[in-house]
């Protein structure tokens, strides 16, 4: 009896030593964990370069910050990046840290910068987002399918806001940017439906409501350009016409007269 009240004693002091143990494991890590998280997924969703400064979230009150989120442009496009921005506000339900899915109380991310880049294939942020399709298992008509983003823990995301954004427009009809202000997106509830989104189905949802408030918002400035720019090389064909036609009437000109100076 001694022997085995000696061992479940030894057990009693032993799990609170784990637990103590595993808490200060997560404390030490989880923005290690978050920022290594944020690095690995990132460049297999977008197909792009994703680096994070730092993450900073308090393991006791699960809110803090992630610092310096950078997300590079797609191959083919001239601008080093699509998106940037110094600080995403988040703050986690602890309690939830350690199952699936995993709950997120609030994203505030305020003053992204967002470029908008033309191509021959589209535009940069297009590219983004069918990389982004095919991470989370979904073709350009809205179909599932098996793919890498659609495994892996589950997450539920009450809000999600994006404020005080701005695009910078770059197309071939200008070398000097246009600066747009982006509409405000406010999320709710992204996961909660399904009882957990998987990282790609997360990314896919952000993505696909950015990219669309972006064009909204560059629709009219890129129809301005257009009309600009397509009238001013409209004028530059008429006036080359004008020149090669009136180069040609001389140039006959010039033949007469040669011709009759030589049949004199």
């Amino acid at each position: 009896m001694a022997a085995k009240k000696k061992i479940f004693i030894g057990i009693a002091i032993a799990i609170p030593l784990i637990l103590v143990g595993i808490f200060f494991f997560i404390s030490a890590n989880l923005n290690t964990l978050v920022k290594a998280a944020v690095e690995t997924v990132g460049p297999q969703a977008t197909q792009t370069q994703v680096r994070l400064k730092s993450s900073e979230i308090s393991i006791f009150s699960g809110e803090g910050t992630l610092n310096g989120l950078f997300i590079g442009n797609p191959q083919g496009f001239k601008a080093p990046s699509a998106f940037e921005l110094d600080s995403i506000k988040i703050a986690l339900d602890m309690d939830s840290v350690s199952t699936d899915p995993i709950v997120i109380k609030s994203i505030v991310i305020s003053g992204p910068r967002i470029t908008y880049e033309s191509g021959k294939q589209g535009s940069n942020l297009d590219t983004i987002m069918k990389n982004v399709q095919a991470f989370a298992g979904t073709d350009a008509g809205g179909e599932k399918k098996q793919a890498a983003g659609s495994s892996g823990p589950k997450v539920i995301i009450h809000d999600l806001i994006l404020q005080d954004g701005k695009i910078q427009i770059l197309t071939p009809f200008s070398d000097k940017p246009m600066g747009v202000p982006l509409p405000k997106i406010h999320l709710q509830d992204i996961g909660k439906e399904k009882k957990g989104a998987s990282a790609g189905e997360v990314a896919q949802q952000v993505f696909d409501e950015i990219n669309n408030k972006v064009r909204s918002a560059v629709a009219a400035p890129l129809k301005q350009l257009q009309e600009k720019f397509g009238g001013a090389v409209k004028d530059i064909s008429e006036k080359a016409k004008s020149v090669t036609k009136s180069v040609t009437e001389k140039a006959g000109e010039i033949g007469k007269s040669l011709k009759g100076l030589f049949n004199k």
